[in-house]
């Protein structure tokens, strides 16, 4: 481990015995090429004192993947795994098995449907089922896809309907609808795909407990139910930033995770700038 994270490159061969146990509850379950989002305090604390995160900027083509503490994201007790730009998830084949991440999003009242983000190391797994594919390509496409969008988060299927081109009918018997090429607020430069949970329980306001009943936990090779004291969810039950007057608050006591803190400050980061403090 010492090796592993002493320049922050990720090692995934140093994530596959005890942290993988403990994600997975077996061994060597990390997929080094779909690799995401990675939690710290399931790390041994001396791994996680050589962490050191970049906090600012996004990597060269040929540089080794880094973690970063990414607000945007929402998971208050992970560190992302960015690639370099031009990096882009295939989308997921009807009826494939996804690791996800998913968060209540601010004061988001839509309680229709979740957005989850494709976040390979998560630990928790949706099926896409039958899915409804767009794709923010750049071009006149992206309006109808953006309209898509919006629709879906304001909880409105007619109208996203409208935008995808098929009838409400049609629209019904998808199972979700993912979104490739989203681009983060902070992190632009790199994309990721967001699939709306459309006949799932729960939305955009609830965590993922309302909809554990249909999500999986444990290794891909061998899925299994979930329940809430699974350590996978536990990761993602309490991962919001406080919220002030709608807007997330930088720094505070209730922001990133003690063992997310531990990095960020040692790394020299602040929330509350897109750079290392001076």
């Amino acid at each position: 481990l010492q090796g592993a994270y002493s320049t922050a490159a990720v090692d995934p061969s140093a994530l596959q015995g005890a942290y993988s146990t403990a994600l997975y509850g077996a061994p060597d379950a990390i997929d080094a090429e779909t690799l995401r989002v990675v939690w710290p305090r399931l790390l041994p604390e001396a791994a996680r004192r050589l962490i050191r995160v970049r906090c600012g900027g996004v990597r060269a083509r040929d540089a080794p993947p880094e973690y970063v503490y990414e607000r945007h994201f929402l998971q208050r007790h992970a560190l992302w795994v960015h690639r370099p730009p031009g990096a882009i998830d295939a989308p997921a084949a009807d009826g494939e098995w996804v690791e996800v991440a998913h968060c209540p999003y601010g004061q988001n009242a839509n309680k229709t449907f979740a957005f989850y983000f494709a976040a390979g190391g998560s630990g928790l797994w949706l099926n896409v089922g039958r899915s409804l594919r767009f794709d923010f390509a750049g071009g006149k496409g992206d309006e109808a896809v953006a309209v898509a969008h919006r629709a879906l988060a304001d909880g409105d299927a007619s109208r996203a309907a409208r935008a995808a081109g098929v009838s409400l009918k049609d629209f019904a018997r998808y199972d979700t609808a993912q979104f490739a090429r989203i681009h983060g607020k902070t992190w632009s430069a790199e994309t990721m795909t967001e699939i709306v949970a459309l006949t799932l329980p729960g939305g955009e306001a609830d965590t993922v407990a309302p909809a554990l009943q249909k999500l999986r936990c444990g290794p891909r090779a061998s899925l299994r139910p979930c329940a809430e004291d699974n350590v996978a969810v536990k990761q993602q039950l309490d991962c919001r930033l406080p919220a002030v007057d709608g807007y997330f608050a930088p720094r505070s006591d209730a922001g990133a995770g003690p063992a997310a803190r531990a990095i960020l400050d040692a790394s020299h980061c602040d929330l509350g700038r897109r750079g290392p403090r001076r």
